[in-house]
């Protein structure tokens, strides 16, 4: 369960009417072809061929180098393919054309916990945080390393401060279950999870944490509801046995959500 896991997004419809439009100008044209050469790596990544997805997204920062959401992109596929340090240079070279990016420093310090210099990322994130310390997304980025290196209960307090700032942000209460349920406290997960279920549309990512969730607490005929493919059925129900379980019930802090 990659944050970057995650992890998520896709190109709008409005790439694909473009082909069929007017012809477009050379700039447009240029525009275009990026966007379906990273749509090709991205379904490439989807079907599992992460290798071809990387030569498209290399050639891509390679021939925009000041573009940081290229660099991110790529960046972050090197980490999806485990090569630490490749993404660590890839950050540090998008840094020195964009030296005020907060989200590059927030992938920085991402990375420097990961690659084991947990002091570097942690004075990363708190530099930002000493100049906006409101700033929630630093706060879950920061937690997002925390997990990755398995260290759930620091990770967990901080989701808690972002989640004081914004509690009706479905993405940090996402983050913050995913974190109990690596920690193997998947009732204390739900607690987490089931308000935002009930008051939001919630993304068919969440949907699938949530079909975990309540695989593993017993709510078969609810995990059903949520994840209607067989195949992804069975997939819900292999994660949520191979879970550990832990006997404890409440999270550490639980969201308060604002009307």
């Amino acid at each position: 369960m990659n944050h970057r896991r995650t992890i998520r997004g896709a190109f709008c419809a409005l790439v694909l009417l473009g082909l069929v439009g007017c012809a477009a100008a050379p700039h447009d044209r240029a525009s275009l072809t990026m966007a379906r050469r990273l749509q090709i790596a991205q379904d490439a990544e989807s079907a599992g061929n992460l290798g071809e997805a990387l030569v498209v997204y290399a050639k891509a920062a390679s021939d925009h180098p000041a573009n940081p959401d290229l660099q991110l992109r790529y960046a972050r596929a090197l980490l999806r393919n485990g090569s630490i340090m490749r993404a660590r240079d890839t950050i540090s070279r998008a840094l020195t054309h964009h030296p005020a990016n907060r989200r590059l420093a927030r992938e920085q310090g991402v990375i420097d916990i990961q690659a084991g210099d947990r002091a570097l990322g942690v004075a990363v994130f708190d530099n930002l945080l000493a100049d906006n310390a409101s700033d929630w997304k630093t706060m879950v980025d920061k937690a997002v390393a925390f997990d990755l290196a398995k260290d759930h209960a620091g990770a967990q307090r901080l989701y808690c401060q972002a989640l004081a700032i914004a509690p009706n942000a479905p993405g940090i209460a996402t983050d913050y279950a995913l974190s109990l349920m690596l920690q193997g406290n998947v009732a204390a997960a739900r607690a987490v999870l089931d308000p935002y279920f009930v008051r939001y549309n919630v993304p068919t990512a969440t949907r699938s944490d949530l079909a975990v969730i309540y695989d593993a607490t017993g709510d078969v005929a609810r995990a059903r509801e949520l994840v209607t493919a067989s195949e992804a059925r069975r997939a819900v129900n292999r994660l949520a046995n191979a879970l550990p379980h832990q006997m404890n019930s409440t999270p550490p802090c639980a969201p308060a959500l604002r009307s």
